[in-house]
C-alpha cells in the first residue's frame, strides 16, 4: 500500500533497543577495502580514506531488544516527542 503523497511515509520515528545475549563465533583481523560511490543520501563517496590499515569481520548471534517511540506522527499534534 503506497501512502498518501501528503501524508508522510514514515509514522514513527523509533530509537534502537538494548543488544543481549551476544555471542561471537567468528572474528578475524586482515586487509579489508572501503568503497563508497555517489548515492541520492549525500557526497559520501568525496570521503575517500587516506590510510587504511587493517579491517574486521565479525559473525555473531544476538537478541535486539524492543525500540522505544521517540516521535509518533499519528498522535494529535503530529511530531510531538514521546519523551517529555
Amino acid at each position: 500500500m503506497l501512502a498518501d503523497k501528503n501524508e508522510p511515509a514514515i509514522k514513527q520515528l523509533v530509537e534502537n533497543g538494548p543488544v543481549y545475549d551476544v555471542t561471537i563465533t567468528k572474528l578475524f583481523k586482515g586487509a579489508g577495502v572501503v568503497k563508497l560511490e555517489p548515492t541520492v543520501s549525500g557526497e559520501f563517496w568525496k570521503l575517500q580514506p587516506i590510510d587504511f590499515l587493517g579491517a574486521f569481520y565479525q559473525v555473531c548471534d544476538y537478541t535486539h531488544g524492543h525500540g522505544k517511540v521517540i516521535i509518533d506522527y499519528l498522535k494529535e499534534g503530529e511530531g510531538q516527542l514521546e519523551r517529555e
